[in-house]
């Protein structure tokens, strides 16, 4: 089968990428931290990282503070949101029964749970 087109994405180190701008709509991918890129608005933003591509959402994208959460989490208007959790306030009820003084348990301890 002939080939009338070929397509190539610009590809080198992450310091030979980082000294260019992309242009709009280019790809580019590293060859040492396997990261691909794409040029916007004079940009390089960083599109895929491999090192944490495991399922449909990219940390590097999604936690860019780090916290072990999406960013937009705390963000969310839940008034629309059906069969949502709902959050009892401290005051309404407690769990004396249930909880343990702090220390080592023994089994005479647990016997009776």
């Amino acid at each position: 089968m002939s080939r009338n087109v070929l397509i190539k994405i610009r590809r080198g180190t992450e310091t030979q990428l980082s000294s260019i701008v992309l242009a709009d709509g280019e790809l580019g991918i590293t060859t040492d931290t396997k990261r691909l890129y794409i040029g916007i608005g004079g940009v390089n933003v960083l599109l895929v990282n491999t090192s944490e591509a495991s399922g449909d959402m990219i940390k590097s994208i999604y936690d860019t503070n780090n916290n072990g959460k999406a960013d937009y989490a705390d963000n969310v208007d839940w008034s629309g949101i059906l069969n949502k959790p709902i959050a009892f306030p401290a005051a309404a009820h407690n769990h004396d029964d249930l909880y343990v003084a702090k220390g080592a348990l023994t089994w005479n301890d647990l016997k009776g749970v």
